[in-house]
């Protein structure tokens, strides 16, 4: 919709960005909780979110590179 409007590339990539640090936000407290039961690494922690049955921003199963974006997109949002 908004290529179609002419406003493509920049207005999409905000909103992209602003809904998964949005989704990042929602989620800290889980990987702080998954990181404090001793899931350290990020295969450790992806393994965890899926055994709790928590789905990625797009529905799938958690792999290291979803978790290390999550994490990254946490750590961020907490300096910012």
């Amino acid at each position: 919709a908004l290529r179609r409007a002419g406003k493509g590339g920049t207005a999409l990539r905000a909103a992209v960005a602003r809904y998964a640090d949005e989704f990042a936000r929602e989620l800290a407290p889980v990987v702080a909780e998954v990181r404090a039961e001793g899931a350290e690494s990020l295969r450790a922690i992806a393994a965890a979110l899926n055994a709790r049955g928590v789905l990625t921003r797009r529905g799938g199963a958690w792999g290291v590179s979803n978790v290390r974006s999550l994490i990254a997109r946490c750590d961020s949002s907490h300096r910012a």
